[in-house]
């Protein structure tokens, strides 16, 4: 009967340690609202993981769909697992937007083959400087006719011709322009005979004088670029 009771004993100590190594087990938690932890006991969010997440992509991927639609986004790898795919998904048609290769080069619209590439146009705010030599790409640049009207150039040039002054008036959006702040260049077209160009700048704009050789203001259509040091 003492054994009998002995090993009842002992059985019921085991259990207890066993439940209490069970509770403190903090591997996974799922908490009453549904949120479940891995690594811990509160989560915060329907999945909180403490510590790294493996995926194998080749067989899927990481998707992000906004709730009630069938657009979102995604992650997969490809290229044997050197390339990091960020792909648009709207309306089940997948579109890789973003190439991040192992080898640090980023590739926007399409797989990279320089450090960045871009398939499409892209827009600038700041300047853009090519190692030492610290050469910066224009931020503003137009073809201006004679009449004052742009041409071609940047969306971001807008001009008038001031018969009252006889200049040309240049705004660039997003800029105050002020004439020893920036670089600009001004070259005549289409002229028979040499024109002076001659800027300045009042009100935040670009002010450009054309002189023949004589001294006289003229109209004459002329190229603009403006760059900001």
């Amino acid at each position: 009967m003492k054994s009998v009771l002995t090993i009842l004993k002992i059985s019921l100590i085991l259990l207890i340690v066993m439940g209490f190594a069970f509770a403190q087990d903090t591997s996974m938690v799922v908490t009453s609202d549904g949120n479940v932890g891995i690594g811990l006991t509160n989560p915060l969010e329907k999945l909180h993981v403490n510590g790294g997440i493996y995926m194998n992509s080749s067989a899927g991927a990481l998707r992000i769909h906004h709730s009630g639609t069938n657009n979102g986004w995604q992650f997969a790898t490809s290229n044997g697992g050197q390339t990091l795919l960020m792909e648009s998904n709207t309306g089940g048609l997948v579109s890789n937007l973003f190439y991040f290769h192992s080898d640090g080069s980023l590739g926007i619209g399409t797989f990279p083959t320089t450090t960045l590439d871009v398939s499409g146009d892209a827009h600038v705010s700041g300047k853009i400087t090519s190692g030492d030599a610290n050469v910066s790409l224009p931020i503003a640049y137009a073809f201006i006719n004679s009449d004052g009207s742009v041409s071609s150039g940047t969306s971001n040039v807008s001009c008038v011709w001031n018969s009252g002054l006889s200049r040309y008036e240049i705004t660039i959006s997003g800029e105050s322009f002020f004439f020893s702040s920036y670089v600009t260049t001004i070259t005549s077209v289409g002229s028979t005979t040499p024109i002076v160009a001659s800027t300045g700048s009042i009100s935040g704009k670009l002010t450009v004088y054309l002189f023949d050789l004589s001294g006289t203001k003229v109209q004459n259509s002329f190229q603009v670029a403006v760059y900001k040091p």
